[in-house]
């Protein structure tokens, strides 16, 4: 006998919404990641010194790695978020 999906079981529909979802929550907070980031550098760092340009471009890269952080959990987000069904 074919065994029935579980009615707590995530539809590929399901699933498709909450790659949209995430993808969208996901980008919002890695932009607020490097704006702040960057803010926080032209306001603090910049300033206060000498600026050498190789400075700027390793704090550029670490902001750049910093906000892509959050994506590494995007399975788990989306997963999380298609069985709660947050758009219904």
């Amino acid at each position: 006998m074919a065994q029935l999906p579980s009615p707590t079981e995530p539809t590929e529909e399901d699933r498709a919404q909450a790659r949209e979802y995430v993808v969208q929550r996901l980008a919002a907070t890695s932009a607020a990641i490097w704006a702040l980031g960057f803010l926080g550098f032209m306001l603090f760092v910049f300033p206060s010194g000498t600026f050498k340009p190789t400075v700027g471009m390793g704090v550029g890269m670490w902001l750049f790695a910093l906000a892509a952080l959050p994506w590494a959990g995007y399975r788990l987000f989306v997963e999380r978020v298609a069985r709660r069904h947050p758009w219904r």
